[in-house]
């Protein structure tokens, strides 16, 4: 598994005269304090203690959603375990939204080439908080659509009454991309967004975003705001520093000098000019490619399926643009192999439209 650590340094410099005294930096921590953090810190980093309550929460007692006999299990278990580290705590009673799994079942009735007095089963799983059937179950003609805008020029009256099946490949890019659940978002009723509650906890449950639904802030993203990659930059920040010789110096003069050998050659390849001096770049770059009919998500897709080269393909204003980011784990190699492979895809474009 790969780490990535990325740092920006942002210098203001402002020529305001300021007439009034800055005020000192208010001291949060005691000293003792910050020496006690230093310890458990320290401690945590030699410890598996907590690999192994969260292997005993997900592998023994599993999935916990609100309200189920797992969760209190989970919540009487953390309990105990932090009576054991000496803290004294408290339970309190709390009501929490309760949805409660049924019996899922699913079977094609009718179908071509079926035999007299058979039926196909199907194997469903119900989405947690999914509005439940009527008692007896629901039996329509199926709609199969591969994407939202064949489901759109059906219409209303091209689906009412019946079960819309999305025949789509949701594969990682497109969930990277952020639309893994685009078709769901689409096929629940409007009226029914707001009861519908994700499966796990949201990052979406708390934002104070006005620019989408609440049913698409909760299931566009879900899982928790993990403090772990915070706590682990001072780590990173030594790792970084100690794998060349020269320290993070060596380590940004190689990658800036990478970045821009790896943006001349791509460049080249392409034959665009470079968007920018060199000064302007770090260890990032974005490149311009050349126009073409074909859109970013199809570049993107295409690279990634046919050639396994995962690099983010941008649109902009009608363009289409590459960003590479050079750590110590790339090679020049790796970017001879993205050049060879713009460059086929450019010439299978230029094909197409001629």
């Amino acid at each position: 598994m790969k780490s990535f650590l990325s740092i920006f340094f942002l210098f203001v410099i402002t020529s305001t005269v300021i007439t009034q005294q800055p005020t000192a930096t208010p001291r949060l921590y005691s000293s003792e304090t910050l020496e006690n953090m230093k310890r458990i810190q320290a401690a945590a980093l030699e410890s598996d203690q907590a690999y192994s309550w969260t292997a005993h929460l997900t592998n023994n007692i599993g999935p916990r959603l609100s309200g189920s006999k797992q969760i209190l299990q989970a919540e009487r278990y953390v309990a105990d375990e932090m009576r054991k580290l000496g803290f004294e705590v408290k339970m309190q009673p709390v009501k929490v939204p309760h949805w409660e799994r049924g019996t899922e079942t699913g079977e094609l009735t009718e179908f071509p080439g079926m035999a007299t007095g058979t039926t196909q089963k199907i194997v469903l799983t119900a989405l947690g908080g999914s509005v439940a059937t009527p008692e007896n179950g629901l039996t329509a003609e199926i709609v199969v659509v591969s994407s939202i805008e064949e489901l759109n020029r059906l219409g209303a009256d091209g689906v009412r009454g019946k079960i819309v099946l999305f025949n789509s490949k949701f594969d990682r890019l497109l969930a990277a991309s952020g639309f893994g659940l685009q078709a769901y978002g689409q096929a629940v009723r409007q009226d029914k967004q707001d009861g519908i509650r994700p499966l796990v906890i949201s990052h979406g449950a708390n934002s104070p975003r006005t620019d989408r639904s609440r049913f698409h802030l909760e299931f566009d993203w879900v899982g928790t705001a993990d403090p772990t990659p915070y706590l682990c930059v001072p780590t990173a920040i030594q790792c970084l520093g100690a794998m060349l010789p020269g320290g993070w110096p060596a380590l940004i003069s190689r990658n800036r000098a990478m970045t821009l050998s790896v943006r001349q050659l791509l460049c080249q390849q392409l034959q665009v000019a470079l968007p920018c001096p060199d000064a302007l770049i770090g260890s990032m770059a974005t490149i311009p490619l050349p126009a073409g009919p074909a859109t970013a998500a199809s570049w993107q897709t295409a690279l990634f399926e046919r050639f396994r080269i995962e690099i983010p393909v941008i649109p902009w204003q009608n363009k289409r643009l590459i960003r590479i980011s050079v750590q110590l784990y790339n090679s020049l190699a790796n970017y001879e192999s993205l050049a060879e492979a713009l460059k086929i895809l450019h010439a299978e474009e230029q094909q197409q439209s001629s």
